[in-house]
């Protein structure tokens, strides 16, 4: 056998081991990098939640047995007008 050809045989195999290393290198630092701003974005996410304090006045009660069948009622909640029609049974 020629030298220069075992060389570029034995060559070739290391050149696919290296390229299937660096792609698995790149996968995992753009798995890293996409987990690291998940995390740091999430408070900045969560911050669009509405507070406690605003979802507890954020809730009416309305005795919806009191009217019957066909009958509209209109309720003030937050200081605008909510619609509430009894349509069926």
């Amino acid at each position: 056998m020629n030298r220069t050809r075992v060389l570029s045989e034995v060559s070739g195999a290391l050149q696919q081991d290296d390229i299937v290393r660096r792609d698995f290198i790149h996968v995992a630092a753009g798995t890293f990098a996409a987990t690291g701003a998940v995390i740091t974005c999430w408070p900045f996410i969560d911050s669009f939640n509405p507070a406690a304090d605003v979802l507890a006045v954020a809730t009416i009660d309305v005795d919806l047995t009191s009217f019957g069948i066909g009958e509209r009622v209109t309720v003030k909640w937050q200081g605008k007008p909510i619609f509430i029609v009894h349509r069926t049974e």
